[in-house]
């Protein structure tokens, strides 16, 4: 679900946004178009093409590889670093990186007693686009994607490739004065929400009795219960109200 609180109303043809209550184009200003170059960029560098288009909490990542470069490539290795607000940037010794998850790994390298998931410079991800969806509302961040190639355990990367391709993006600020977009998460997260709060997960053909006593866990005002909602909602139900 998703819910856009309009200060004017806009609509948009042919690249141009329009606003309906003023009627004037507003999609040509120079602010306009900085703020959609910030949302989307794209690079390409030895054969790799990386293109980020972000939105308020997510941001979809689009990879291509050179054709002659694809032989034993494993995947794609992604790190991303918080940089921090544009009007608050962090220090260069206060950016936190990390290399985004991957629920799938390779059979010959299990994940530790302690590790849910593997990250992708263990498994890299074997696909040419993702999607990153635990970013905060008007952060600037940047995203480094590597090839991996060798073998499991023991990954490496050609020479020309190491360094990989980089882009910073800028997520959309909710509370722009001209437009707000909020999306909740929705089924999408189920396993991610069993993870952070295992005592409101719901398990598949459980007992109805059962199933409403889960349910009335998550509607309990309690602090695990109110962070769930608050986590669920990503600021939907408070633009609403």
């Amino acid at each position: 679900m998703a819910v856009a609180k309009s200060r004017p109303v806009f609509s948009q043809a042919n690249g141009v946004k329009y606003n309906f209550d003023e009627f004037k184009t507003i999609g040509d200003s120079t602010d306009e178009r900085q703020k959609e170059k910030e949302m989307r960029a794209s690079t390409t560098k030895n054969g790799l093409t990386l293109r980020v288009i972000a939105g308020t909490r997510n941001a979809i990542l689009a990879i291509d590889l050179q054709e002659n470069k694809r032989q034993g490539c494993l995947g794609f290795s992604i790190q991303r670093t918080d940089l921090g607000t544009a009007e608050n940037p962090l220090p260069e010794n206060q950016r936190k990186s990390q290399w985004l998850p991957n629920l799938l790994h390779f059979p010959s390298v299990p994940l530790k007693e302690d590790q849910h998931f593997a990250t992708t410079d263990q498994a890299p991800l074997q696909k040419f686009r993702w999607g990153d969806y635990t970013l905060e509302p008007a952060h600037i961040y940047r995203y480094k994607v590597i090839p991996q190639y060798g073998k499991p355990g023991a990954l490496t990367t050609r020479p020309d490739l190491q360094n990989g391709v980089e882009i910073e993006i800028t997520t959309e600020d909710p509370n722009n004065e001209e437009t707000a977009i909020f999306f909740n998460r929705g089924a999408a997260a189920s396993h991610t929400f069993e993870m952070k709060f295992p005592n409101l997960k719901t398990i598949d053909r459980e007992p109805e009795d059962d199933r409403k006593a889960r349910t009335a866990k998550l509607e309990a005002d309690t602090e695990e219960a109110n962070e769930a909602r608050a986590w669920l909602s990503m600021g939907l139900e408070e633009a609403i109200l």
